[in-house]
Formats: C-alpha cells, structure tokens, sequence
C-alpha cells in the first residue's frame, strides 16, 4: 500500500478524488475596541446537513434548549445556563465534525450513530482592524461614504470566500476534486442593514475563484430570520454566530473569564493545532479550518495571514499563512 493510501485510511477518507456541494453559513461582526471587523463561515456538505442539524438539536433537546436562541452575545454565567451548555456541546460536536475521520455520537439512549465518512464541515473566517482601514482609492467614484462602505463590506467578504474554498478544496492538498457552492445564508439582521449586491459577490467570485470550483449559477443571498422553530437553518446561522464570538474571544481583547474559557476550549484546541506548523500536515482538522487576518500596511496594501491566539490579551500576528487568498 502506498503511503498516502495509509494516511488517507488513517483518517478514514478515500484517496480517490472526489466531488462536493456544500453551503455557506455566514455572519459578521462590526471592529470595537476590543475586536475587528471581520466576516465568518461555516461550510456544510449538502450531503451531511440533515444528519448535523440531527445531532444539533438532540444536543437541544438533552438540555431543554429546543426554543432557545444560541447566541454568543445572550451567553451569561449566571442565567440560563443550559444556553451555555448547548453553546459549548455545539462546538465540542463541531471539533469531531470537522475532523478528518468517521463521525461518532451518543444518543441518549446510549445508541451509537457513527458514520463511515467524514462530515466533511469546515471553518473559516477573515478579519481586518477595522473596515475603514481599507483605503477609499479603489472607490473614488462613490460618492456616498456609506456607498464606500458596502462596497468594502462585499469585497471583503466574497475574498474571505475566496480565500475559504481555495484554502478547503486544493486538490493538491485534500481529496477533493471540484466543489459547488449550492448556497449562501446570512443572518437576517446582516441582510437587513446591508443590502447585499449577489452580482457583485457571486458572478465577480466566479472569474476569481479556481477551476476546482463551481459556482451554482442560480445561488441566492438567503437570510435566515431568528425564530423559535429550529429548522436546519436557523441551527447552523446560530452554531456560526457561537463561532464567530468564540473566535474573536479567542483571538481579540475582549477580557478572558473562567467560564467563557470552558464554553471555547473545544475551539481553542482546533486553533492551537496551528502550533504544529508542518507537522499540521498529520492532523485530522488539516485544512479544515482556518482564522485570516488582514492587516494594512503603510503602502494602504492588504498582508493576509494567521491571527493569532491571544495570550494574555496580547495579540501575536505571524505572516505565517499566504495561502488564505
């Protein structure tokens, strides 16, 4: 057996290439003192998203969360704290969801459900310091400065797609052979405030991204409005508003509390892998996830790279992944 046959059943996914339809889950976050401007998503398999959103909301009913909404700003150490447990099962079923190997989950009824292949879901986000950090010069012709602002807000989000999908789906890198992207979802109050242009996003993504990629041709912007009736959507937008907050507790200012700490550990164990550098190569969440920053230079160019863990709420930047765009 060769030895990429012994790496590829190690973790139990098929060397022969194959081809994905996934989704895209998104939300986003304005820059404040103590985090970025930043856009965040979550990649579903078509393939895979019934049997997630069942583990989801199993994990929904264990904790009598069935109505509740599991948002990252609702989290309190001291009320209702079966919406920090949910939060922090989610993304403790997120670690095995995005790993690289068979799926395995117990049912309350101690049943096993176990898959024999990966979920095959992914995380992927790209900050920069602030919005207006990029430079007016490629809008002059805009007038209105909150005209400006969309447009930056759109460039900048269909780059962190760009940047995801290339980064996810390289053949050269993963089993993948091509990958179409079916559809994008939004959270409602995102699309309310800012009237996504699909064109501009979507058709220009489709010249920019690698021929590995397809896009669907009748893809829409979907917001999935809040409600108390936990359809599949709604599951995921929330499970990408946990991430988004958890990522930037993880890497931003925001003061560091014991049991925020507890709710992120799964996450934090994905994000520190990155400390292997080479040897990341050998790790079940290999390009499976990725944190792009996007820093400014004196030159008003974009430099893409990691951000960082924050470790004693000091940022360490390291231009250690070029690969993002």
């Amino acid at each position: 057996m060769e030895k990429d046959d012994k790496q590829g059943l190690l973790f139990g996914i098929s060397t022969k290439k194959q081809k994905e339809e996934i989704e895209i889950y998104h939300d986003e976050v304005y820059d404040d003192n103590n985090k970025p401007f930043g856009h965040q998503f979550l990649i579903i398999p078509i393939r895979s998203r019934n049997f997630f959103n069942t583990i989801l909301m199993a994990e929904r009913k264990k904790y009598k969360a069935n109505a509740l909404t599991i948002n990252w700003k609702k989290l309190r150490e001291n009320y209702n704290r079966n919406r920090n447990i949910v939060a922090q099962r989610w993304l403790e079923v997120l670690y095995d969801a995005t790993h690289n190997s068979s799926f395995k989950y117990i049912k309350e009824n101690r049943e096993p459900l176990i898959t024999k292949a990966p979920l095959g879901i992914k995380i992927g986000s790209v900050f920069i310091p602030s919005i207006n950090a990029m430079s007016d010069e490629f809008w002059l012709h805009v007038e209105k400065s909150e005209d400006r602002t969309k447009k930056k807000y759109e460039t900048l989000l269909r780059w962190g797609i760009q940047g995801c999908l290339h980064f996810f789906f390289n053949p050269d890198y993963t089993n993948y052979s091509q990958v179409l992207v079916k559809n994008f979802y939004t959270d409602s109050k995102v699309f309310g405030e800012v009237n996504l242009d699909r064109a501009r996003i979507f058709e220009r993504l489709e010249y920019k991204v690698r021929n590995y990629i397809k896009i669907n041709e009748n893809i829409k912007i979907t917001p999935v409005m809040k409600s108390k009736i936990k359809t599949p959507e709604v599951n995921f937008e929330e499970l990408t508003d946990i991430i988004l907050g958890a990522t930037c507790y993880l890497c931003g200012n925001e003061k560091k509390e014991d049991w925020k700490g507890k709710i992120i550990e799964p996450l934090k164990i994905i994000y520190s892998k990155r400390e292997r550098g080479g040897n990341l190569r050998t790790s079940g969440h290999y390009r499976n996830f990725t944190v792009g920053y996007c820093s400014v230079d004196e030159n008003n160019e974009l430099n893409f790279h990691n951000w960082e863990l924050s470790l004693d709420d000091e940022n360490i930047q390291q231009e250690s992944q070029k690969t993002l765009i």
